[in-house]
């Protein structure tokens, strides 16, 4: 039997997606602060939809740890601790720790490969000066998700995703905190520099700091 030949399928983002980003990028600017309640029937409303998209939604961001269930009142957006900011780091230096040391022997044969984090940089660079801590931190999460994707580690890629909604909000919040943000900026061109130089000892050590200092 001949093969199929058959040309990839666009795949287009359902509405519960849709609602999950819109939900992400709220609760990130502080429009839904830590402790608010969210309901099927407030998101129907509010984005004119009907309930069970805006059900998958609740559920998914509560199976990813951005929401949680108080008794029998709902969900509410889940206070972040000192505590589960520390987790959060510890698991993000395993996965890039792993990912920084493939990208560096990836980028010595593929010439150009580190291109995109240099364009990353220079749109923090330009946002740096702006009142749009959003904007920042999406940015943020840009650059290190794009430190997955070069390492070609699909495994890395997914684990990182699982919790990349956590980590818009905690980049969000952490960027409302620094006070130098131009400095904050220039440790993601340390980052890079490093990626080039091939040094993993330094690079390793750099991230620790860089993710101790947020």
């Amino acid at each position: 039997m001949p093969a199929l030949q058959l040309a990839p399928l666009a795949r287009q983002r359902t509405i519960s997606e849709e609602i999950t980003e819109r939900l992400v990028l709220a609760i990130a600017s502080g429009e839904q602060p830590p402790g608010a309640r969210i309901t099927e029937a407030q998101i129907a409303e509010a984005m004119n939809v009907s309930r069970a998209p805006a059900r998958e939604a609740l559920l998914n961001l509560a199976a990813r740890g951005v929401l949680v269930p108080v008794g029998a009142r709902g969900l509410h957006v889940i206070p972040v601790s000192d505590d589960d900011a520390a987790n959060i780091r510890e698991v993000r230096l395993g996965l890039e720790g792993i990912a920084v040391e493939k990208v560096m022997a990836a980028s010595w044969d593929v010439p150009g490969l580190l291109d995109p984090l240099e364009r990353i940089i220079k749109d923090m660079h330009g946002l740096a000066n702006g009142g749009d801590m959003l904007a920042l931190a999406q940015c943020d999460v840009r650059f290190h998700r794009t430190i997955m994707e070069l390492s070609d580690n699909p495994l890395l890629l997914r684990m990182w995703d699982d919790f990349s909604a956590q980590l818009l909000i905690q980049f969000c919040r952490d960027w409302h905190r620094h006070s130098d943000k131009i400095g904050e900026v220039e440790l993601h061109l340390r980052l890079l520099d490093l990626l080039r130089s091939g040094d993993c000892t330094a690079i390793q050590e750099t991230l620790r700091d860089h993710f101790s200092g947020e």
